[in-house]
Parts: structure tokens; sequence; C-alpha cells
């Protein structure tokens, strides 16, 4: 009999479950390490490190140990991206420039930008190599050089099977790819939309790979600079990345600036810094006093955020009669209507409110989603009675 394997200690808990995974695939197999060793083609120690919880093992090591138990190889990879995905966010501090929303909530190409590195993240963030070496990545589908690009938040994919690639190296199920399909669709159909800009940023020959380089995304301390001086960012025009294009948010006048200037934005001629849009008939503002700072407390959020808290607490609750369980989940998806609406309509919303209403949707809509989901024949009954 082998000696016994130590305690597992760690704060990753994700790293627990798959040391624990990995224990116990070894006992159901009833092998020692050095015969699983012989099998999986690895040394001893090394299988045996893979089980103690220390570290995140390489993935290529608890495939071939599960692989050599007769286990789940299948399942060994989900919980090592898991595990993965989770030491990286403890590197980082689980500092995160933009929340990641769920494809059905993507907005703009800096929404899909952070879902793509989202879905990077937990598939185990692997190697630029090893995306373009996949089977998404053959024939020259994904170079690494456009991987780079992805997950360093340059660029979005302008090409449809580019973008398709991605989301299969990143391990993304084909049943679950179509939501993140329609949000490329929705994004690329809004750049689209958006009027040219007659005059050009600078003169000459534009380069000939601007049309390959994707969507140039701003950092949100550039993106908080903007919105200050009260100007919103139009999309790239594709003709030079140092400049960057934007429009005041009152008369709509468009300016080319670069990058490195946007923290010397004044506000635009047409008004005062941060001065309303519209102001009450009964009460003009004052030229010799100017307007009030509009606040960026946004309270038409508030009151929306509390009652999709409110909602989503009452469905939590215990519910024993199916029509209350039905009346709970239309709340919540109401609640879950008004609060993206207003949302949207809001121009200015301070970056921590709209950071905590962002996780609160994801809250929201992942509940929402597994009431449907675990529990569709109480709702049915509910419909139905």
């Amino acid at each position: 009999m082998g000696c016994s394997e130590a305690p597992i200690s760690t704060a990753n808990q994700a790293l627990a479950a798959l040391a624990l995974w990995l224990r116990a695939a070894k006992a159901a197999s009833g092998l020692s390490y050095p015969t699983l060793a012989e099998r999986a083609g690895y040394h001893p120690s090394n299988l045996r490190r893979a089980a103690t919880g220390h570290h995140v093992p390489s993935q290529a090591v608890v495939t071939a140990y599960a692989t050599a138990c007769s286990a789940r190889a299948d399942h060994a990879l989900q919980l090592w991206r898991e595990a993965r995905y989770e030491a990286r966010r403890a590197a980082r501090g689980r500092r995160i420039s933009r929340a990641a929303p769920r494809p059905e909530l993507v907005r703009d190409a800096a929404d899909l930008s952070a879902g793509m590195i989202e879905l990077y993240e937990k598939a185990g963030a692997p190697t630029l190599r090893e995306m373009e070496a996949s089977e998404a990545g053959q024939h020259g589908r994904l170079p690494h050089s456009t991987v780079h690009r992805i997950v360093t938040k340059q660029a979005v994919p302008k090409c449809p099977v580019q973008f398709a690639a991605f989301l299969q190296a990143c391990g993304v199920e084909e049943h679950d790819r179509q939501p993140w399909i329609d949000a490329w669709h929705r994004v690329w159909q809004i750049e689209a939309e958006e009027p040219p800009d007659p005059t050009p940023t600078r003169s000459g020959t534009p380069p000939d790979h601007a049309d390959n380089a994707g969507v140039v995304l701003l950092s949100p301390g550039m993106l908080a600079s903007v919105q200050a001086a009260g100007y919103t960012v139009l999309p790239w025009d594709g003709i030079d990345h140092r400049y960057l294009r934007v429009s005041c948010i009152a008369c709509h006048h468009p300016l080319t600036v670069k990058p490195r200037q946007l923290h010397t934005l004044r506000a635009c001629s047409c008004r005062a810094p941060h001065e309303p849009l519209s102001r009450p008939p009964s009460s003009p503002a004052s030229p010799q006093t100017g307007a009030a700072p509009e606040s960026l407390d946004s309270p038409a959020v508030l009151p929306a955020l509390k009652a999709l808290e409110l909602a989503r607490a009452r469905l939590r609750a215990p519910l024993t009669d199916p029509q209350d369980e039905r009346r709970a989940v239309d709340e919540l998806r109401q609640a879950l209507r008004r609060t993206y609406v207003v949302m949207a309509e809001q121009q200015r919303i301070a970056p921590g409110l709209r950071r905590q209403a962002q996780e609160l949707l994801n809250r929201s809509t992942d509940l929402l989603e597994w009431v449907e989901a675990d529990q569709p024949r109480l709702l049915q009954e509910a419909s139905s009675g």
C-alpha cells in the first residue's frame, strides 16, 4: 500500500476540486503512481504533484492523468480550466477593467472584446501557439498574431469565420456559440450604420493593413477622460489608429484627437462642462451663475437597480405554489428589461455604479436562466393553471 496523500490546503477552491477529482480517479483505478506513470508517459512525481493542490498542473499532465486512470478526460479538462481561471484572477488581484456582459447584453465592440477575453480566460488562457495549432486554428483561420491582438484588447475580429474559430478554440460548445455570433453581427451592424466622417483625419493613402486591423479600444481611464469632458467615442474609421474621433454629446460636433491628448480635452463651445442637455423651462440657468454640474449618480438608475434586486430576492425565496413562482419569474424578467432600458438611456453614469449594475444584471440573468432551465415543469403548470 502506498503512502497516504497529504491534505489539500489551497484558497483556490477550483484547484482543490481538481486535486480531489484526480485522487478519486486514481483510487477508483486501483493503480499506483509508478503504474500510472507508465501509462501516462510522465514521471510519477509529476502525477503526484498534480494531485497535491499546491499549484495548477499543466493541461497535458491532467489529461494524461485522467486517461491513464480510464476516467473522463473531458471532465478533468473542465476542472483544470476552472482552476487555472481562478488562479489567474487571483494573480491579477481580481482587477477587471470592464465587466464582461452576457452575449445578449453586448452593445458595442468594447463589450464584445470583454466577453471574448472572459471566454479566453475561462478556457484556461491557452498560449497563442496552442490556439493557432488547435483544430479551430487550422488553415490559417486563427494566426497567433491575431489572437494576441484579441486577448490584449487591441482588436475584435471583423471576419465571422475567424470569430467562430476563436469561440471554438476557447472551448465554447457548438450549441452555445449562436448567442455570441448574434452579438458579433449586432456589433458590426451598428458599426456599419454609423455615417462616415466627410473630413479625413489625415492626408495620404491609408495603410494596406488598415482594413484588417480590427477595432482600436480605449482603456477605462482614457474612456473616463472622454466622458468627463462631455464627449462620446465614435467608431474607428479605419484610416489611422493614431487618431480618435469623438463627438459632443450635446451638439454632436465631431472632433479628431490623438489618444495621448485625451486628458487635455475641454468641453465643447456649445455648453459648459457637465452641463445638462436640457433644462426645466421653469428654472433657466443664469448666465452669471452658470449651470449646476450634472450628477453622475444617475437617479433613474438607482430605483431600477433596487427593483431588480427585490425581484431577484423574491425569486430566490422558497416558493411552493407554482403560480407564485410564475409571478416571480415574470417580475424578474420585467425588472431586467426595465433596468437594461434605463441603463441604455443614461448618457453619463458613474463607473462604479455602472459596474455594479452590470454585475447585478449578469447575476439576475443567470438566476432567470437557471429557473427556466431546471424547473420547466413547475413553470408550465403555473402557466396552464
